[in-house]
């Protein structure tokens, strides 16, 4: 749901900024490349069929009640970016996005499950191609949009204990999956030089993972945003 809200901005942004005039005072990004470097947090949304006390009880008969679950969705992301712009409100923008880590848990609260715990950790990141359409505000501010398509990967740990190496929901303590999806984002620049500024945006990166299966191994699946502060440097 956020990635199509995010999808939905994106596009009456920049819906927007094909209209745009070249108000007095204000300037666009200028015609050429540009590249940067941004940090801030992901999110994780894990997907309730693959990650939560329900799906687990459909894998293991008896043991509703018994279990309880929490989640870290927070990571460290990190992101760099390459662009061309066309003109002052048209750009092709490519980027890698590093994610970090987001945990999902089970903790057993019942016999036979008590004590017994299984952690699953997602490590997720991002390839993305984007086209980014600029509404400039005025000289020295611009608002932005993002919508494109990314290649995601994500890489799953599981940490059972007690009862939970026993009831083993995949076949393997770890998985991987490489899988494509659409991305919007939404973004401000502020530029107090020409030749950089200073980007802050928000972007919905898509899905990511496979859904489990108990015969071989499967990432489950989630869904990760992020909020970015950066700099841009033109060429």
């Amino acid at each position: 749901m956020n990635s199509r809200i995010a999808i939905a901005v994106a596009l009456a942004c920049i819906s927007s900024a094909s209209f745009a005039q070249q108000n007095k005072g204000a300037a666009g990004a200028a015609v050429g490349p540009y590249a940067g470097i941004s940090g801030g947090r992901s999110s994780t949304s894990f997907t309730t069929q693959d990650f939560s006390v329900g799906a687990y009880n459909r894998f293991f008969a008896g043991s509703a009640g018994k279990i309880s679950e929490s989640t870290d969705k927070s990571g460290t992301a990190w992101r760099i970016f390459y662009g061309y712009n066309f003109d002052a409100n048209w750009a092709l923008e490519g980027a890698y996005t590093s994610l970090g880590d987001s945990t999902f848990k089970l903790t057993g609260t019942v016999a036979p499950y008590a004590a017994a715990t299984e952690t699953f950790k997602a490590t997720n990141s991002s390839f993305s191609l984007a086209v980014k359409g600029t509404l400039p505000v005025s000289a020295q501010f611009d608002i932005f949009a993002l919508v494109g398509g990314t290649y995601n990967r994500t890489s799953l740990t599981r940490s059972p204990t007690g009862q939970f190496t026993k009831d083993l929901l995949a076949v393997s303590s770890s998985a991987s999956n490489n899988r494509g999806y659409g991305m919007g984002g939404v973004g401000v620049e502020f530029k107090p030089a020409k030749n950089w500024g200073i980007r802050a945006e928000y972007q919905a990166l898509g899905k990511f993972g496979e859904q489990f299966s108990t015969t071989t191994a499967k990432t489950g699946r989630s869904s990760v945003d992020t909020w970015l502060i950066g700099a841009t440097f033109r060429f």
